[in-house]
């Protein structure tokens, strides 16, 4: 018997790195994860934005300063858009900030439901409320 086989591919984290790019998708969580810090080689916890594009590829980033002010959870199951402008200096601090345009669909196109069934099938566990047995 011949097997039909599918590649799995494991879930991309996205960086940042050059003006103009975008990133764009569902967002399905925003949430926090620990990451070890470069300089310091310790544990430390940020936040992380995970989306589906738009060929349902999942995508983690980490959400900057900036786009933390302007993505947040009620943007959930929402088409968003980021895109990388510029950097910033900051007075005072040695690393310079990230300068994002953030755009989102007005309308939710995926539920609560909708957005754990993608992340679990590019195998994340999500758990929803219906989860929870209380």
């Amino acid at each position: 018997m011949a097997r039909e086989m599918v590649e799995s591919k494991g879930i991309e984290m996205y960086r940042f790195q050059n003006e103009g790019e975008e990133l764009a998708g569902h967002l399905l969580k925003i949430g926090p994860v620990k990451i070890e810090d470069k300089e310091t080689h310790e544990m430390k916890e940020v936040i992380q934005g995970i989306l589906a594009t738009e060929d349902n590829q999942v995508i983690t980033f980490l959400m900057t300063y900036d786009i933390q002010r302007k993505l947040w959870k009620k943007h959930l199951g929402r088409w968003v858009v980021i895109r990388y402008e510029t950097t910033k200096e900051i007075p005072g601090q040695k690393q310079r900030m990230g300068i994002f345009k953030v755009s989102y669909s007005h309308q939710v196109e995926l539920d609560e439901k909708q957005c754990a069934e993608k992340m679990e099938d590019a195998g994340m566990f999500a758990a929803t409320d219906s989860d929870i047995p209380f």
